[in-house]
């Protein structure tokens, strides 16, 4: 005992720079902690009170959430999906599916069956609420989940990993509906910059780069890697397609941040807990003939709970060692919060 109360009473604390941390690596564990805090307290009055603060009941707060998620998603189809994706694999046609018509097809069908949920769910539980129906556990599940603002299982288990409240989630839903219905006019033509983060699939698409790639130079796609080029441009200043691959946007770093000017990762600033990238040139190259020097492979994540959602690694001009961001947790991430 005597041993621990030394130890807590003598010794200083751990800080973020004695495990090569940045400063900001406190906050955002300060941040979770706070949120978790925050979660757990809104649980317990949820078991404890049917009605909020304000007096009314869970039931109503979940409707008006209920109506406006309806109001958005209702309406929302991918006409004549079916005949389309049946006009590509018709033994007749003879031209060959390219691998991004492919991509755009797949997204454009897990699109579809997301939004089939989550109107169906809502619809049921809406009639649930008006005594049409026997309310179920999923019903009360998916009302206790909006409550809660938080996304219901059954969507979760058909969309994409995302660590969103419901709200911010259908927010981005919609973005993510209109990057897909502008691709789907014209499933052929590949978009001059893609959100790759707006993507159910974004491995799909990377591998379709490599694919086409190893097309043009008839040569095995295990040959082929992607190789990453960071521009000096926004995705509002793309015009035409990548000549050697695809433009990709809406990725954000976090444990370090991108130099505009220098064009190369560089150390956070003070309280920049993440910094959104500029357009990024994602090529196939061959695997062999690839350059480290002066690079680090940076992993990219779909979330910033990062486990379990790796994506692939882009290559990043340093001017520092790779053991240094290593060290500091620097990754590039899909979405951000």
């Amino acid at each position: 005992e005597k041993y621990l109360e030394h130890i807590d009473s003598s010794l200083p604390q751990d800080t973020p720079f004695a495990f090569g941390l940045h400063s900001n690596a406190e906050i955002g564990f300060r941040t979770k902690e706070s949120m978790d805090m925050f979660t757990t307290l809104q649980i317990i009055q949820r078991k404890d009170t049917t009605h909020d603060s304000e007096g009314e009941s869970i039931q109503h707060v979940a409707e008006a959430v209920m109506q406006d998620i309806l109001e958005a998603f209702s309406d929302v189809e991918f006409y004549g999906l079916e005949e389309v994706i049946e006009s590509f694999v018709n033994p007749e046609n003879k031209e060959e599916i390219s691998p991004f018509t492919n991509v755009i097809l797949q997204e454009s069908q897990r699109m579809t069956t997301l939004l089939s949920e989550i109107v169906r769910s809502l619809t049921e539980l809406e009639l649930g609420l008006r005594g049409a129906l026997t309310m179920s556990g999923d019903m009360e599940a998916i009302m206790n989940s909006i409550y809660l603002d938080k996304v219901p299982r059954s969507w979760v288990k058909l969309a994409y990993p995302s660590e969103r409240p419901l709200g911010s989630w259908s927010n981005n839903l919609q973005n993510r509906i209109l990057q897909i219905q502008d691709w789907f006019a014209d499933p052929t033509i590949t978009p001059h910059c893609t959100w790759l983060s707006g993507l159910f699939n974004p491995s799909a698409f990377l591998t379709a780069i490599n694919q086409t790639t190893a097309r043009q130079q008839q040569l095995p796609l295990e040959n082929f890697i992607i190789a990453t080029e960071v521009l000096k441009k926004k995705e509002e200043d793309i015009t035409e397609p990548s000549r050697d691959g695809a433009y990709i946007s809406g990725l954000f770093m976090e444990g370090a941040r991108w130099d505009f000017q220098a064009a190369i990762i560089a150390e956070s600033k003070p309280k920049e807990m993440i910094c959104q990238m500029p357009v990024i040139n994602c090529k196939a190259i061959i695997a062999k003939d690839a350059d480290s020097a002066n690079l680090f492979h940076c992993p990219v994540y779909k979330t910033q709970r990062r486990a379990n959602t790796f994506v692939f690694s882009a290559t990043l001009r340093s001017k520092a060692p790779p053991e240094k961001w290593i060290l500091a947790g620097a990754s590039l991430l899909l979405d951000a919060i």
